[in-house]
């Protein structure tokens, strides 16, 4: 374990993750409100609301595992300087990023993995299991 990477906890990540939230609802209500007005204009408003319901965690899922495999960060994330890494400081990659959202498909096993953010070693359950960090990230590349 690298013990030199700034390990970020539960606040700072918990931002992040309401910024990436706020994202991807703005882009799936604008979504909806264009097929609502295509389909039923005086509804518009209404299918912007039904898309976030039924979309918002799989694109959700999709967006974090994209942006983390390709660039180890989301929007919410560059914007409050984090980054996810491999333990040893390595780009994740697809996979990782894959293993540690696995955890979105069920509510129950999400809460459980965010309870260990509060350990000592600043690591959800799945990011122990795909041997990932979230760290400060100063080298804004992206």
């Amino acid at each position: 374990m690298n013990t030199k990477l700034k390990r970020i906890g539960f606040r700072t990540r918990f931002l992040a993750y309401l910024i990436d939230i706020v994202a991807v609802s703005l882009i799936n209500f604008l979504i909806g409100v264009l097929v609502g007005l295509i389909i039923v204009p005086a509804e518009a408003l209404y299918e912007g609301l039904v898309f976030i319901m039924l979309f918002n965690a799989p694109v959700f899922g999709v967006y974090c595992i994209i942006l983390e495999g390709k660039y180890g960060q989301t929007i919410g994330k560059k914007l409050l300087s984090l980054k996810v890494v491999k333990e040893n400081g390595g780009e994740i990659g697809y996979l990782k990023a894959f293993i540690r959202r696995i955890s979105l498909l069920l509510p129950i096993i999400n809460i459980v993995d965010t309870l260990f953010i509060f350990r000592k070693n600043k690591q959800r359950l799945f990011d122990q299991f795909a041997k990932t960090i979230v760290i400060k990230h100063t080298n804004q590349k992206i």
